[in-house]
C-alpha cells in the first residue's frame, strides 16, 4: 500500500495541476464560479492576509466539475505547487466513511446494527456505570451510546499508545464520563468502538478494512487511513501564525498510532469528489441495496444545534442533517490543530462542496465558502449579499482566533531557574510521560506522540506553556528545597523521576 501511494503521488503530481482554469460545460455553473468567486475570496484572503492554503471544489453527478486553490503563490502569479491530486487531512468526515463501511459490513450479514456491544465486545467495558449489553452498534455510529473518557480521546487522537489496544481499553474505562443513553451526545468514542467491532468480526483492521471495502472499489487510490503511506512533508501541514501575522510554526501532527476509526483519514481533492459523488448519487456499488442509504442519509437520532450557519436537526450514522436557508443539507466536517475541513451536500441539487483551510486562524472559510458556491451555483441574486453577512461570523471567529495567538517573544528565556524544569515526567495516573529538553537555548516539551516549544505563560498560577501543534497545554511546577517535585499539566499531576 505504503509503495502503491508514494509511486503513484509522484506520477500524479508531475502530471497533474489543478483546475484553475476548469473547462466549461453545458449545464454547470463553472463560469460563474471563475468571474465571482475566485475574485471574492483572493480578496478575502488579501484582506485578512491570510497564510497556508485555501482549496475548494464543487462535485455534481459527474464528479468534480470545479476546482480551484488559492495561496500565496497563486495570487502573486506564481504556479502553485500543490493539485488536486495533493493530500490532506479530513480529521472527524472519516466518521462518515466508518458509518458507510459498518452498514456495508451489516450487508454482508458479518455485523447487525441492531445488536448490543456486548454481543461483540463482551470483555471491553469493565466499569460498571455502563451497561454494554444495552448499547446497540447503531448507537455506537450516530453518538448515543451515552459515555466516553477523556483519556481515551486523548490518547487516539493526539498522545498515542505505546501498549496498543490494552492500553487504549484500559484507558477508556479510566473515569468514564456518562450521560443517558440515547441522547445525542458527540464524541469520537463510539465510532472508534465501532472500528474495534470490524477488526472483532472481518480479522482486519478498520484501516484495511476501510481500503477494501471504500477506497479500492471507488477508486480512491491516494487515500489512506495511515500517514506512513505518504512521503514525509507530502500532507498539507497546519499552519500557526504569530501575532504579527508570521508563521509561528507548521507541521502536520498526525501519526499512524493516533490515527483512528473517528477522525484518521488522508484524501486528496480527486478522491474526495469520487467520495462525494457516490453520497450525491447514492450509486448502488459499494452498497448494495438502495435502501441502506435511508441510514446513511438520513436522520438515526436528533440534535438541535446551530453550527455556523447550519441548523442541524439529526444525525445519520455519519453524517449531520442539517438546513441551510430551508434547504436540506448533509454535512460532515473535521478540524485538528488549525486544519478545517468541509465536505457537504444537498441532495434535491445533487451539488456538493469540498473546502479546506490549514490557516488555524480560519476554520470557518471552507464553511463561509461552501455557502457562496452554493447560492452562486443556485443562481441566488442575494448570493454576495448573503456573503457579506455571513463575512460577519468568519469575521467573529478569525478575531478570537487571532487573540490567542502565540509570538516568538513568548518563547521561554534560557535560565538557571528555568534549566531545572529539564528531565522526565511520570503521572500518578497512566498518561504518557513527559520530557523536558534543551536545544539552542530553547526549551521544548515531549508529551506522547506530540512536542513543541515552550512559553511564558502570563499567568502566575500556570506561568508555562507548550505549543504541542494541535494542543496547547498550560502547566506549572513546584519547587521543594531547590529542585522541582511535581508538575501539574492541566489537572493532571506528575512527579519529576529524573
Amino acid at each position: 500500500m505504503k509503495n502503491s501511494i508514494f509511486i503513484t503521488l509522484c506520477s500524479l503530481l508531475l502530471t497533474t495541476t489543478i483546475s484553475a482554469h476548469a473547462t466549461k460545460t453545458i449545464g454547470d455553473p463553472t463560469q460563474i464560479f471563475k468571474e465571482k468567486f475566485e475574485s471574492k475570496v483572493t480578496e478575502l484572503y488579501q484582506e485578512y492576509h491570510l497564510q497556508g492554503d485555501f482549496l475548494v471544489g464543487v462535485v455534481g453527478e459527474n464528479g468534480l466539475i470545479y476546482s480551484q486553490v488559492i495561496n500565496k503563490q497563486s495570487i502573486n502569479g506564481e504556479k502553485s505547487s500543490i493539485n488536486n491530486n495533493t493530500p490532506f487531512f479530513i480529521a472527524s468526515h472519516t466518521k462518515a466513511m466508518t458509518g458507510t463501511l459498518l452498514k456495508i459490513l451489516e450487508e454482508e450479514g458479518l455485523v447487525n446494527l441492531n445488536k448490543s456491544l456486548y454481543d461483540y465486545l463482551p470483555e471491553l467495558i469493565s466499569n460498571n456505570k455502563i451497561n454494554a449489553k444495552t448499547i446497540t452498534v447503531r448507537q455506537l455510529l450516530n453518538h448515543t451510546s451515552g459515555f466516553t473518557s477523556t483519556m481515551h480521546s486523548f490518547k487516539t487522537a493526539f498522545l498515542g499508545a505505546t501498549e496498543g489496544e490494552k492500553e487504549l481499553i484500559e484507558a477508556l474505562n479510566n473515569k468514564i464520563l456518562s450521560a443517558p443513553a440515547g441522547k445525542f451526545r458527540y464524541s469520537n468514542t463510539g465510532p472508534i468502538i465501532a472500528g474495534m467491532i470490524v477488526e472483532k468480526v472481518t480479522g482486519n483492521s478498520w484501516q484495511e478494512e476501510m481500503h477494501k471495502r471504500i477506497f479500492l472499489p471507488l477508486q480512491m487510490n491516494m487515500t489512506s487511513a495511515k500517514v506512513s503511506d505518504y512521503p514525509v512533508g507530502s500532507i498539507l501541514p497546519s499552519i500557526e501564525t504569530t501575532t504579527s501575522n508570521t508563521i509561528f510554526r507548521s507541521g502536520f501532527y498526525k501519526t499512524d498510532n493516533t490515527m483512528h476509526a473517528a477522525g484518521g483519514t488522508i484524501t486528496t481533492m480527486h478522491d474526495m469528489a469520487k467520495w462525494l459523488q457516490f453520497n450525491i448519487t447514492e450509486e448502488i456499488s459499494i452498497i448494495k441495496d438502495k435502501k441502506s442509504f435511508s441510514e446513511l442519509h438520513q436522520a438515526t437520532t436528533t440534535q438541535k444545534k446551530t453550527y455556523f450557519t447550519y441548523e442541524r436537526v439529526g444525525y445519520s450514522l455519519g453524517w449531520d442533517i442539517a438546513t441551510y436557508h430551508g434547504e436540506t443539507i448533509l454535512t460532515r466536517f473535521g478540524g485538528y490543530g488549525g486544519i478545517s475541513f468541509h465536505a457537504s451536500f444537498m441532495p434535491s441539487k445533487k451539488l456538493g462542496i469540498i473546502a479546506f483551510s490549514n490557516d488555524e486562524r480560519a476554520y470557518t472559510l471552507p464553511h463561509l465558502t461552501a455557502n457562496y458556491l452554493y447560492n452562486l451555483a443556485s443562481g441566488n441574486k442575494s448570493a454576495d449579499m448573503i456573503f457579506e453577512q455571513e463575512k460577519l461570523s468568519f469575521k467573529k471567529a478569525f478575531d478570537s482566533q487571532n487573540k490567542q495567538a502565540l509570538s516568538i517573544a513568548m518563547l521561554l528565556d534560557s535560565t538557571n531557574a528555568n534549566d531545572k524544569l529539564i528531565g522526565t515526567y511520570k503521572s500518578d495516573d497512566n498518561w504518557p510521560l513527559i520530557t523536558i529538553t534543551k536545544s539552542n537555548n530553547r526549551y521544548s516539551l515531549k508529551w506522547g506522540e506530540l512536542s513543541g516549544p515552550i512559553l511564558s505563560n502570563n499567568n502566575s498560577e500556570q506561568p508555562f506553556l507548550a505549543a504541542l501543534g494541535p494542543l496547547n497545554r498550560v502547566f506549572s511546577v513546584q519547587i521543594r528545597k531547590g529542585k522541582i517535585i511535581t508538575l501539574t499539566n492541566g489537572s493532571l499531576k506528575y512527579t519529576k523521576i529524573k
